[in-house]
């Protein structure tokens, strides 16, 4: 404001004046006034309502009593966000439980330099996640990968897993949202090994074992299979009928794979979903759990595949977490409205909408995944 009024004053701004009518010098004003206390405003509002919660209570050999956190750190605790280089210190605020970290810089040095101004000072570390399907790979720049559809053994995919989970580990990451265990890639045509169901369950083995042998977590997706044919679900709902073939990578990895994916396809056959997408659909996640302990984390809940069916974001929101879903991922860059994600599932548990003891049951796991005794 007070560089406005200076300028506005100064002798040789109004010797540019002359001529010009007192009505439109008024507008001037008045509109670079008007768009100078918009701005403030808009970032005064965005910094404001980021509601961060303070740091988790972390007691000695890494011990976490439950009773100490809040509700709010516990919803936080479960969601995925996206990390940007301009946004990493309102999403270290947010204090989420996992940062999406995509190609954001040309060199290893920034992606270094980002995961450490993320984790400094954090008293539980984030996941720091990223997709790593060879086709698909966030440090191209400097570092390329076999996609997974040219891997042809299961020694080149534990090659595979064990050389990316190195870089990875060395970048500052430690959850992998791969291998994709689809059996055909009709979409991208590189994203799955492209084979039979034995065959993709057994790369996927290898691949896992290489990215464990790196200290790296890995991600087994889409649950329960056949989405990434014709149709993309970043775009449109889908619908398909499973097989037994579909599910067989699942089922053979559950002892194996640290997270399942479900998809936000609508299934029928051997998974029923029950007309909603799998990631909403407790009979899908309950067939799941029978045999996987994991984390089940949700697909991007951005994608159309899964906001089209809502009529409101506030009912997608409660039905994510009413759910078997452990971890939210939500790409977004309007942090505010995470905030308010938060907020509406705070306030449907206090009104009985949601059970607290299922959102602790998901918030044990995940802290129980990074290393820590829940109390």
């Amino acid at each position: 404001m007070h560089i406005i009024t200076a300028y506005l004053m100064d002798s040789q701004f109004k010797k540019k004046l002359k001529g010009v009518k007192a009505e439109q010098c008024l507008f001037a004003f008045l509109l670079i006034l008007v768009l100078f206390l918009t701005y403030l405003n808009v970032t005064g509002t965005y910094k404001i309502s980021l509601r961060g919660e303070g740091p988790i209570i972390v007691h000695e050999s890494k011990i976490i009593d439950l009773r100490e956190m809040t509700l709010r750190q516990k919803i936080s605790q479960m969601l995925i966000l996206f990390g940007q280089e301009h946004n990493l210190n309102d999403v270290r605020l947010l204090n989420p439980g996992g940062v999406y970290v995509g190609a954001i810089s040309a060199d290893p040095q920034g992606f270094k330099d980002a995961s450490y101004r993320l984790q400094e000072n954090k008293s539980v570390p984030f996941f720091i996640v990223t997709d790593m399907e060879g086709c698909i790979n966030p440090f191209s720049a400097f570092r390329t990968f076999k996609a997974f559809k040219d891997i042809n053994t299961t020694e080149e995919a534990y090659q595979a897993g064990l050389e990316e989970g190195q870089l990875m580990n060395e970048l500052g990451f430690n959850l992998n949202f791969a291998p994709v265990v689809d059996l055909e890639d009709y979409i991208w045509k590189c994203r799955s090994f492209n084979s039979g169901p034995v065959d993709v369950a057994e790369k996927a083995e290898a691949y896992i074992k290489g990215m464990h042998e790196s200290d790296v977590l890995v991600t087994i997706k889409h649950y329960p299979g056949k989405t990434l044919l014709a149709n993309d679900p970043h775009k449109e709902i889908l619908r398909t009928e499973i097989e037994d073939r579909d599910v067989y990578p699942f089922e053979y990895l559950s002892k194996k794979a640290d997270a399942v994916m479900p998809s936000h396809q609508i299934t029928g056959g051997v998974v029923d979903t029950d007309g909603k997408p799998a990631d909403v659909s407790n009979s899908a996640l309950n067939t799941l759990r029978k045999d996987f302990n994991g984390l089940i984390i949700t697909d991007d809940i951005q994608m159309l595949g899964l906001k089209k069916f809502y009529g409101n974001d506030a009912e997608m929101y409660i039905d994510l977490f009413n759910t078997d879903n452990d971890m939210i991922i939500f790409m977004t860059n309007d942090l505010p409205k995470v905030d308010q994600m938060v907020s509406i599932i705070e306030q449907a548990v206090k009104d009985g909408k949601i059970d607290e003891k299922r959102i602790d049951r998901s918030v044990i796991k995940i802290l129980t995944a990074k290393g820590y005794t829940v109390l």
